[in-house]
């Protein structure tokens, strides 16, 4: 059920209609494949079984699934709003009493821009994986309201009290990301113009610092703190995606410093650590954090070609295949292997099934696992819980969008890049190659 505006009314009714996919070709599927559900045994640490039938069409289903729950649930004048495990002492413990009490209406619902881009993309590409126009519509509704909530100096508020008055970087540019997506879809200039306003401000009050001749990107605005390498790997995604999209490639000017910036934080193991220069914090949450700078830096790789680019992809992967459990989850971190965090396991796998992109072979195997086991823990209504044995004996069984979206761009992305059984050779991206070509 969607929760109720200060009106009372349901504000989420008007925009169910745009989202809900027809999901026509996937119920085709259904129905002329005459699934077969692996009734053997209920796995204990999940909900329902994986259907027995070719992983694509696995993903896809549960694609689907999640993408309901979210409309049921969490979306709100186009945009997802929901809770969120957030940061410093909820993070820590209150959540958890807050997955105790599921009844209790605790009041925590946040709107991320980062939820927003995910979701944003996710439907764009789902809108080509099914032929239809709902969730073009869908995602369209909530780039229109991502620029209605951007300041008027570009930048987007960071949700969560606990960070109040900050602004932070992977906000705005996953806000950028989705509008760019949108742009790119439906060349609404609205969307690049907001995109452009985010820019000057990333430019001015965001900045960079300078390392050895190279450059990171910082976390905050107006925050020259220690960065993270992550960020850097997004500011990459970020300034290829403005490439693409304007056709402009001096856009990639700032590419190669933050580039070999990472490159010089990796470490002989192929990790990159999550803060550079601060010797305490090499080690945090290492498996997805390597996961979503892969992606991340893969994504410049598939427009660049850049040589250096792929030889940083291919020793992350060869950290992240240590990374994944006998059973199929990816471990919290290099010394905690009981814990484990279902949307770190979307990301991994999402990185290991496009080894073949980057001239890497044998994570195929590895890939299906994990992705196996993250389709295991879905729930009868779609959604999936959070974690489980957290500090050995607690469980966080509250689903959040924010992390739900990136499940879903993740599950939509593999399904998009591979006709076939997952993975599978690693598609044609030619189609992404523009501009930057030999310019990195």
């Amino acid at each position: 059920m969607l929760a109720k505006d200060a009106s009372g009314r349901r504000s989420g009714n008007r925009y169910r209609s745009i989202i809900r996919a027809k999901q026509i070709k996937t119920h085709a599927i259904r129905s002329n494949s005459g699934w077969q559900v692996n009734k053997q045994k209920r796995v204990s640490d999940g909900g329902a079984p994986v259907p027995s039938l070719k992983l694509r069409t696995a993903v896809l289903e549960s694609a689907s699934r999640i993408r309901d729950y979210l409309c049921d649930h969490h979306l709100r004048d186009g945009v997802l709003i929901g809770p969120d495990p957030g940061v410093r002492f909820n993070y820590r413990y209150w959540r958890f009493l807050k997955s105790c009490a599921p009844r209790i209406n605790w009041g925590d619902d946040l709107c991320y821009m980062q939820t927003q881009g995910y979701w944003i993309i996710s439907n764009g590409r789902w809108a080509e994986l099914n032929a239809e126009c709902e969730s073009e519509s869908a995602a369209i509704a909530a780039s229109s309201r991502v620029v209605e909530l951007q300041r008027n100096d570009g930048a987007w508020n960071y949700p969560n009290p606990e960070w109040r008055g900050r602004v932070a970087t992977v906000e705005g540019l996953w806000a950028a990301l989705g509008l760019l997506e949108s742009y790119q879809r439906n060349g609404e200039q609205r969307f690049l113009d907001a995109v452009l306003r985010w820019h000057r401000f990333f430019e001015e009050q965001i900045g960079f610092q300078e390392f050895d001749g190279n450059i990171a990107v910082n976390y905050f605005a107006n925050d020259c703190s220690e960065p993270v390498p992550n960020n850097s790997a997004l500011a990459l995604r970020y300034f290829t995606n403005m490439a693409n999209a304007t056709g402009d490639a001096s856009y990639l000017n700032r590419c190669e410093g933050l580039l070999h910036f990472i490159c010089n934080a990796q470490l002989p193991s192929g990790e990159v650590p999550y803060i550079y220069g601060d010797s305490r914090r090499v080690h945090f949450q290492c498996f997805q954090y390597q996961a979503f700078l892969y992606l991340d830096v893969l994504a410049y790789y598939r427009s660049t070609g850049n040589d250096r680019a792929r030889i940083l992809l291919a020793a992350i992967l060869g950290f992240l295949k240590n990374g994944v459990s006998p059973e199929g989850y990816a471990y919290y971190q290099c010394r905690q292997k009981r814990r484990t965090v279902n949307y770190h396991t979307g990301a991994v796998a999402a990185a290991l099934s496009t080894a073949t992109e980057v001239g890497e072979t044998g994570y195929d195997k590895l890939a299906n696992k994990a992705f196996r086991y993250l389709l295991r823990q879905q729930r009868d209504d779609g959604s999936i819980p959070h974690s489980q044995r957290d500090y050995g004996v607690l469980s966080d069984h509250r689903a959040y969008p924010r992390y739900l979206a990136m499940m879903l761009f993740h599950l939509v992305t593999a399904a998009q890049d591979r006709q076939a059984e997952l993975p599978d050779n690693g598609g044609d991206r030619e189609r992404s190659r523009i501009v930057v070509e030999g310019s990195a």
